[in-house]
């Protein structure tokens, strides 16, 4: 009996001994395990929050770069659609058409040889080219114009088709020489108002969409259609603002915009001083009566106005735009356009002048470092930047009389 329990101490310090060594050894395999187990589950977690953070971020960038992209080109579609109207309903050949056409039997007769007009006489029309075709019934009501401008028939404001988003309403009013009553010659105003269905048309905000309307003078002394235009288009990869001339912000200021290309192929005689003086990018128009419009562009840097204004004889403005925002944040670009007549009885010299609020800040919009570079264009994404060839700035003048 003694021996038995002498047996079982002896085992049971055996087992004692043998046990720590396992214990210790276990413990420094599960310490070796802490030491190389890598990342934990909460610094996993924070790593792929700060992740989606700056992913987010990219994505919010590219997104409102894409979105200032498709306005940009929208206006542009604009300007080019408001453009051809303007310039079919200009054309002697195509408004002879216009009136002619069996489709105005009821809008234009009075204008037609032996026809007699009331004084004020209004309605709409359809606008037919030189060849005889209506490119535009205006008095349809669901008539209207694609995104990319071509027509379409499914105008509406109570339902709008995002595929038919905007229309313009042309109208002519005759007014009668001397106010008589009635005549057979009226001098005719034409009037095109654009009007878009909000509900389709993503212009964004500060869209202004009387910029888009127009309204010009036919009559005895329209009688020539001759196109003139100025521009500046960059010819080297540094940004409109990097130019010789141009660093200069509109920030609280009127600066003048630079042109540096002319293109005159009905040889009006017009002019363009592309000199780096201080009068350079002034153009000069031949005496006659011309229907100017010019665009304007400019890159968050809050209210912008741009005047078109003469050098020559007594210098003055002569037409100035409405203020147009283009926001800081996000980043919003606008385009100014000022529409002017001008009536010449000798040589005139006209310039176009900028007017803006504020400048882009700084290095926060990936578009450069340099406060104003940006400010007096539609910039180009810093990341593999090509300005060669981008145009900032338009003047066109259509010369309707000598």
């Amino acid at each position: 009996m003694q021996f038995a329990q002498l047996l079982l101490r002896n085992l049971h310090s055996l087992n004692s001994s043998t046990a720590k060594p396992k214990l210790k050894s276990s413990a420094r395999r599960a310490q070796f395990m802490r030491d190389a187990r890598g990342f934990g589950l909460i610094e996993v977690i924070v790593v792929v929050a700060i992740i989606s953070i700056v992913a987010l971020g990219i994505a919010t960038m590219m997104q409102d770069m894409f979105s200032q992209q498709q306005k940009a080109a929208q206006r542009g579609t604009l300007n080019s659609t408001r453009a051809r109207l303007i310039e079919t309903l200009q054309n002697p050949t195509s408004w002879a058409a216009t009136v002619a056409h069996a489709d105005n039997n009821s809008y234009l007769a009075c204008l037609r040889t032996g026809g007699t007009c009331n004084n004020n006489q209004t309605s709409g029309f359809n606008i037919v080219d030189s060849s005889g075709t209506v490119i535009y019934p205006s008095p349809t009501a669901t008539a209207g114009f694609r995104p990319d401008g071509t027509n379409c028939n499914s105008y509406s404001t109570g339902t709008p088709d995002p595929a038919c988003p905007f229309r313009w309403v042309v109208t002519w009013q005759g007014f009668c020489p001397g106010g008589n009553s009635t005549c057979q010659s009226p001098d005719i105003q034409i009037t095109g108002t654009f009007e878009y269905s909000a509900g389709s048309a993503g212009f964004g905000a500060g869209f202004n969409p009387n910029t888009y309307s127009f309204t010009f003078r036919r009559g005895s002394d329209v009688v020539l259609n001759q196109v003139v235009t100025f521009k500046y288009v960059e010819n080297d990869n540094s940004g409109e603002e990097a130019v010789t001339g141009q660093a200069d912000s509109c920030r609280g200021a009127w600066v003048t915009r630079r042109l540096n290309q002319i293109s005159d192929p009905q040889n009006t005689g017009a002019t363009l001083d592309t000199s780096a003086t201080a009068t350079n990018s002034r153009f000069t128009l031949p005496a006659g009566t011309y229907n100017c419009r010019v665009l304007v562009p400019g890159f968050k840097n809050g209210g912008n106005r741009v005047q078109f204004y003469r050098y020559s004889g007594t210098p003055g403005v002569e037409a100035e735009s409405p203020v147009t925002i283009a926001q800081l944040n996000p980043g919003g670009s606008v385009i100014n356009s000022v529409e002017h007549t001008v009536r010449l009885n000798a040589t005139g010299t006209f310039g176009i002048l900028h007017y803006c609020t504020q400048q882009p800040s700084e290095d926060t919009d990936t578009y450069g470092s340099v406060n104003d570079r940006f400010s007096r264009g539609v910039p180009v994404p810093i990341s593999g930047a090509v300005y060669t060839g981008t145009t900032y700035t338009t003047v066109t003048c259509i010369r309707t009389g000598a």
